[in-house]
């Protein structure tokens, strides 16, 4: 997971996931930065620091900032600064599970989201992963979208794009609100669907832990029973597939 991971390991995981979705072999890659194989293979699997030149030869190649390589946040402890209460859903945590179901090709999809404090703004930066099969490795997923998101006291707003598809920009609306223990929360994302060229709109669930892909979570997910047509209605609020 990616909250276990060192420093060196989290620049090569991402190193890693750009070039993937660039489509570059390692072999292809070392010619463009002129760097050996090997050598990437040991920054991608964490096993060498890299210098600040190779930081830098590599995020123009890949043609990202050298901040979407180096975004880990670590935890900061102060013992003399109060512990503050907490009274928003997405700032319990910094990974959150998501999950969302496509009408289109009937998939009920595995999502994370990373957050990223960006201390001195009203909004932290996100990284959100969208379809794979293991959360072991989120990273190897079917869409990846980079963004922001604003926090308000009933809910937040995230909204983020996919690097490698300048139409497809996803914005989330999600509650917020934190009472007792709760471990889940929903709302609604609105993004494009390459599969079938037009935008979507659909209902997702964020959990702090893992869920089981059931038909418990499916039921969850579904808005076509009486009563999530009836709140649909009231809100004038409408899913689109």
């Amino acid at each position: 997971m990616a909250g276990n991971l060192t420093p060196t390991e989290h620049v090569g995981q991402r190193i890693r996931l750009y070039r993937k979705k660039r489509g570059y072999t390692l072999q292809e890659f070392s010619l463009m930065i002129h760097r050996s194989v090997s050598a990437i293979s040991k920054y991608e699997n964490g096993m060498v620091s890299i210098d600040v030149d190779t930081m830098f030869d590599i995020a123009d190649a890949l043609e990202i900032s050298v901040s979407q390589l180096t975004d880990m946040q670590t935890p900061k402890v102060d013992a003399e600064e109060p512990e503050k209460k907490v009274n928003n859903f997405f700032r319990t945590e910094q990974l959150f599970y998501m999950y969302l179901y496509t009408g289109f090709d009937k998939k009920l999809r595995r999502c994370a989201m990373e957050i990223i404090e960006n201390p001195g703004h009203e909004e932290d930066q996100v990284m959100l992963y969208c379809g794979f099969k293991d959360f072991r490795d989120y990273t190897k997923c079917d869409y990846l979208y980079r963004g922001t998101i604003t926090y308000n006291d009933e809910f937040v707003n995230v909204q983020a794009s996919n690097p490698y598809n300048p139409v497809d920009v996803a914005t989330i609306y999600a509650s917020a609100e934190l009472e007792g223990d709760e471990q889940t929360t929903t709302g609604i994302m609105l993004a494009f669907a390459e599969v079938v060229n037009r935008p979507f709109a659909t209902k997702v669930l964020f959990s702090r832990k893992q869920m089981d892909i059931n038909t418990v979570l499916l039921e969850q997910l579904m808005t076509n029973d009486k009563e999530s047509i009836s709140n649909l209605k009231r809100s004038n609020a409408m899913i689109l597939y």
